[in-house]
Formats: C-alpha cells, structure tokens, sequence
C-alpha cells in the first residue's frame, strides 16, 4: 500500500501537469476506499449471518429443553396435586386408622421428593451468545436470560430446603422410633401405623412438608408452566414457518 501511494506521488510531482495527475491520484483512492469498504460491508455481513443462524440455533435447542422440561413439571405438578388431600386429612387429624393402613403413600409422604432440575443446556448456549455479541439488542435474549436465571435459582432454593426437611425427616425416626429399621425395609408396622395416626409430631412434620410443597415448589412450577409457554410462543412467532 505505502509503495502504491508512492508511486502515485512519483506521478504528481515528476509530470508536467501536475492537477491532471492529481485527480488520476485521487480517483485511484477512491476506488481503493470503496473496495475496503464493499470488503468490510461483506464481512460484517457474513458474521451478521453467522450469529442469527446461531442464534436460531440456540432457540432451537431452547425449545426442545423447555417442551422437555415442562412434561417433566407437569409431571411432578400432577404427582403432589393428587396427593394434597392427603396431606391435608393428616394435617388436620381426620384421617382414620383404616384410611393410613391402606394408604400406600403415607409411610413415606415426608420421606421422600419429586426432584424438577431444569436442563441448562441452551441457557448456557444463550448466555456464551449474549457474551460474545452484541445481543444486549435484543431484549427477548435478555428477558430470557433474565427469566431462566430467577426460575433457575428459585428451583434450586426449594429443591435443597425440601431435600433437607426429607433427610431431617429421615434423622428424626431414625434416632426416636424402634420401627424405623422395619419401615426402611418398607415393612409398615403397627406402631408406625399408630404413629402416623395419632402422633401431633408427625401432623406437625406433615404441615411443615405441605407448606415446602404448596407454598413454594408448586406455584414456582407453575410459574416456570406459565412463562415458559410464552417464551415457546416468542420463538414461534420468530422462527416458525
């Protein structure tokens, strides 16, 4: 390049007419200025439509994560919606001795959790995105990023605090009830039956459990139901043919 503008002041200042050469001069930066420009402008072009065709990608696999996880939601949804009958007949002691000995759920309804654990796979691929380009743009990347970051931090909250009343639960019997051992085994005593039945420790113990489920990890599933609906919609309405 330098030896091309060299040569073009050669010309200028070695020639009789000066002006004529002047304007050769100046044409032929023109054209240089306009070839860098046309070859950036196709640059910026082919990376604008790398990014989209990667983005459109990420969608995808944010899709299918979601249809995923929403099955999985309901599925747990449903599990605990049939069971809060249950959980409030104990809580309010007018289950029957007869009710808790048929009840295949009730050894283990503080016991044991249904775990909903979102899949993190295009969150990840959404945030190297936002990362790496200027997405801050587009405010449906942001309100998702923003979105999956609280639901993603909500379900973990809750899915320790449940986990750890299931394993205090667990340390309790196990530490004050000769019929535990029997009932690890699934094997459900008399005196667990009785236990379940009349002991105000373990109502107790069972409206603490329903307020963990009822109170917090169901509506932040539905919560998740409810806007990940709307964010398959948004992506449909880009993306859909």
């Amino acid at each position: 390049m330098s030896r091309y503008f060299s040569n073009i002041s050669e010309k200028i200042f070695s020639g009789n007419n000066p002006g004529k050469y002047l304007k050769y001069a100046l044409s032929e930066i023109l054209l240089v200025v306009i070839g860098i420009l046309i070859a950036v402008s196709i640059n910026n072009w082919n990376e604008k439509r790398k990014q989209d065709n990667a983005l459109k990608n990420t969608f995808s696999v944010l899709a299918e994560d979601i249809k995923n996880d929403r099955e999985e939601a309901q599925f747990i949804l449903d599990h605990y919606k049939n069971r809060e009958d249950l959980f409030l007949k104990i809580m309010n002691g007018t289950i029957s001795e007869q009710e808790v000995r048929d009840c295949r759920s009730c050894p283990y309804i503080i016991t044991g959790r249904r775990s909903f654990v979102i899949d993190k796979r295009a969150y990840n691929m959404l945030l190297n995105f936002k990362r790496n380009t200027t997405s801050d743009e587009d405010t449906m990347i942001v309100k998702i990023v923003l979105f999956y970051s609280n639901i993603i931090a909500d379900t973990e909250t809750i899915r320790n605090e449940i986990q750890e009343n299931v394993t205090e639960n667990l340390a309790y019997f196990r530490d004050n009830y000769d019929w535990f051992a029997e009932a690890i085994q699934e094997n459900i005593t008399d005196d667990y039956i009785n236990f379940m039945h009349k002991s105000p420790a373990f109502r107790n113990r069972v409206a603490y459990h329903y307020a963990l489920i009822y109170e917090n990890f169901i509506p932040t599933l539905e919560a998740f139901l409810e806007n990940s609906e709307i964010i398959l919609d948004r992506i449909d309405e880009r993306y859909g043919e």
